[in-house]
């Protein structure tokens, strides 16, 4: 499934807020960063309704920060093998 671009759970966003004498209007994702379905506008891991991230960044699975289900979803990893799997 083409996920055009990651988006934030409905929780919103935060300013950066770092202190610089600078205008610093950068925001910040509230809460884990899930992958949109593009056709429904919700997440790829339960219908979570979504607001797509304003910088139009695509989602990567397993990245820092990102919902664990969607990365499933979209990438999903082999079972871990037992160490103890080997020796029967």
């Amino acid at each position: 499934m083409p996920v055009a671009s990651f988006v934030m759970g409905a929780e919103g966003w935060t300013p950066v807020g770092h202190k610089s004498t600078r205008d610093d209007s950068r925001m910040l994702p509230v809460g884990p960063i899930h992958a949109a379905d593009p056709e429904a506008g919700t997440s790829v891991c339960g219908g979570i309704a979504l607001e797509l991230d304003r910088a139009g960044r695509s989602f990567t699975p397993w990245g820092p920060g990102t919902c664990p289900r969607c990365s499933e979803s979209l990438d999903p990893q082999p079972a871990p093998t037992p160490p103890d799997a080997h020796h029967r």
